[in-house]
């Protein structure tokens, strides 16, 4: 993944049933090595058209079982156009997830949900106007906020 690509991210609700790729949320992280690469998460070109986007989206959710498929650009913290965090943190599976946002309607609701892969690495997506609440929600994982990989971009 580069930092300044486009790159598809899945967003959930709740835990779904186990997808064939490998992950509760997110498709598995592309592979190389004798399985060859790409046999993952399919990646994005720099050039797709809103169209091409669009589709390439559609596929992904049917593929993967999912709710919505976001888009994320990463940019500097300081860009004008950075409107939201990509926030994410190992040691966290999709039923604590799924209690935790039964337990929280209010970052339920603002949050949107997560993903959670198989290797337990949780993923959100969220405006950053709510990265304190998704701070706050993170801690009640139990997750410590200095492990957690914070970037910036637009959703």
């Amino acid at each position: 993944m580069t930092s300044d690509g486009l790159e598809a991210m899945a967003l959930q609700a709740g835990p779904r049933p186990a997808c064939k790729g490998g992950s509760q949320g997110v498709p598995s992280p592309p592979r190389s090595g004798p399985r060859g690469p790409g046999r993952g998460r399919p990646r994005l070109r720099r050039n797709v058209s809103a169209a091409g986007l669009h589709h390439i989206a559609g596929v992904l959710a049917k593929q993967y079982h999912q709710e919505s498929v976001l888009t994320f650009r990463y940019l500097p913290r300081t860009a004008l156009d950075a409107n939201a965090v990509d926030i994410e943190a190992l040691g966290v599976d999709a039923r604590c997830l799924h209690h935790a946002l039964v337990a929280d309607p209010v970052a339920r609701d603002r949050l949107g949900g997560g993903s959670v892969t198989t290797g337990g690495r949780l993923i959100l997506l969220v405006p950053c106007v709510d990265l304190a609440l998704a701070r706050k929600f993170v801690a009640g994982l139990g997750i410590d906020w200095s492990t957690v990989r914070v970037r910036y971009g637009a959703a």
